[in-house]
């Protein structure tokens, strides 16, 4: 009795008041952060800790625990492709740049990331803190539909 009771555990997750709740459905999103790819050697000497700290140019999704996930350099922008972003909550991207440690301590930007073509405008807090006393950095947030269309 006990297995099979953890085997229907398996299949669907409870929510807060014993609801089944079930796993939003996975789409892909490409981001796009329309940046300099190259070091600004300004900002670099001027905020060397900050540039040292973010070190690649990098996201941190939601849905990935805002885990780092350093972006792939083309040339005159920077890119990555997701292939298992849930459709429909809310979800919350950081962009981490040391170029833009001129603007932010931490190196955060909320400029010019954009989400399967679709600029993200909707700005949101997002955890960390590269200061004392700091627990949250500026990021953005959208959804997406199953299609792929994103909502900022």
């Amino acid at each position: 009795m006990r297995f099979s009771v953890l085997a229907g555990l398996g299949a669907a997750s409870l929510g807060c008041g014993g609801e089944e709740t079930t796993p939003s459905p996975r789409t892909t999103v490409e981001f796009v952060y329309e940046a300099p790819t190259s070091r600004d050697r300004a900002v670099a000497e001027a905020f060397p800790t900050c540039v040292s700290a973010v070190g690649r140019t990098h996201i941190h999704p939601s849905w990935r625990g805002f885990s780092i996930v350093p972006f792939e350099n083309e040339g005159d922008r920077w890119r990555i492709i997701f292939d298992d972003v849930p459709a429909g909550p809310l979800l919350r991207v950081r962009v981490s740049d040391g170029n833009s440690c001129d603007i932010d301590l931490c190196g955060a930007t909320t400029e010019n990331l954009f989400a399967n073509s679709v600029e993200l405008t909707e700005r949101a807090s997002t955890p960390g803190g590269c200061t004392q006393g700091q627990t949250t950095e500026p990021g953005l947030s959208f959804t997406v539909d199953t299609d792929g269309t994103v909502i900022p």
